[in-house]
């Protein structure tokens, strides 16, 4: 069943059907592959817990409020930089801005705190990826 005879040669119709359904599932996967996504947000919070630690923000320092400019601007340039080579969809723009603000949480930084920079990077990273790319 399901074969049909052209010629001398036989033609399953089932076949395309089922290289389609693989390809579609594995489109399916790879939008929900978050590995990279994953590492990516785990070092950008471990560059900002190296360069502008909770106990800093704590502190009121005279310098603190530039220490945590500088790290934040680095976060965000290699935030630019990553959207920039790769390809980022709805699911895993959501997952890098709550990875980040997790690895936040768990170093310890105050929940206001967390919420404000993980919105401001999820935002930023939305932005960018609407942008063209110059690849």
């Amino acid at each position: 069943k399901g074969q049909t005879r052209k010629g001398d040669l036989e033609v399953n119709d089932r076949q395309p059907i089922l290289f389609i359904c693989i390809e579609h599932l594995s489109m399916i996967l790879d939008w929900f592959n978050t590995r990279e996504v994953d590492e990516f947000a785990a070092s950008i919070a471990s560059d900002l817990v190296a360069r502008f630690p909770p106990s800093e923000l704590e502190q009121q320092r005279r310098k603190g409020p530039a220490r945590y400019r500088k790290a934040h601007d680095l976060v965000f340039s290699k935030a630019e930089d990553f959207v920039r080579t790769h390809k980022l969809n709805l699911y895993t723009k959501a997952r890098l801005g709550s990875q980040f603000k997790a690895a936040l949480t768990n170093a310890g930084y105050a929940p206001d705190f967390v919420d404000s920079v993980g919105y401001e990077l999820t935002a930023f990273v939305a932005r960018q990826a609407l942008k063209p790319k110059n690849r």
